[in-house]
């Protein structure tokens, strides 16, 4: 797993800054499911996407994400919970018509679980940290505004595997991308 993304990754870096096809940017929102909906309820956050053409074919994206998303808490001794997903992945352009693409996404990588509370049930408020393997499945449906600027909305299914059970989150994102 790891030897596969640092070699996606590794192939993103040693791309031409002409293989830029754009940049996402937008807001988010995502319901927790599974063992990990029993912890963490309705979460809110914000992400970006790097897009990279290989040059071969236009229609043919990588990408790497970042997002940043508070969660709720369900329980009484975690006040909340704050989720750092990173991916990285594959996409193909499908053109609906002149100013609608949908663009199906399948990216791998890591869900930095960050829990605020009294975690450990000692009486005392700390900070605990936990690491999950993680795949993204999405459909990006875009509209151009020009020839630079498009907006977006990014409905996803994120699922990952903890140490025993497996998490999973529906969400979407809306946003806007710009176009190089």
């Amino acid at each position: 797993m790891k030897k596969s993304l640092f070699a996606m990754l590794l192939l993103i870096s040693t791309m031409s800054l002409n293989a830029l096809n754009s940049i996402d940017a937008g807001v988010q929102f995502g319901l927790p499911l599974g063992d990990y909906g029993n912890y963490a309820g309705f979460s809110f956050g914000t992400g970006f996407q790097i897009n990279v053409s290989p040059g071969f074919e236009d229609d043919l994206i990588f990408f790497a994400s970042a997002e940043v998303n508070k969660c709720q808490s369900k329980t009484t001794w975690v006040d909340f919970f704050i989720d750092v997903p990173l991916f990285t992945g594959l996409a193909y352009t499908f053109h609906a018509t002149k100013d609608i693409e949908i663009i199906p996404e399948l990216g791998i990588g890591i869900i930095n679980h960050i829990a605020y509370g009294d975690v450990y049930r000692t009486g005392n408020n700390s900070v605990d940290y936990f690491l999950d393997t993680a795949g993204r499945i999405s459909i990006k449906t875009s509209y151009n505004l020009n020839d630079n600027i498009a907006v977006y909305i990014r409905p996803s299914w994120i699922y990952f595997f903890e140490d025993e059970n497996t998490g999973s989150t529906l969400g979407a994102q809306l946003g806007m991308s710009l176009r190089f």
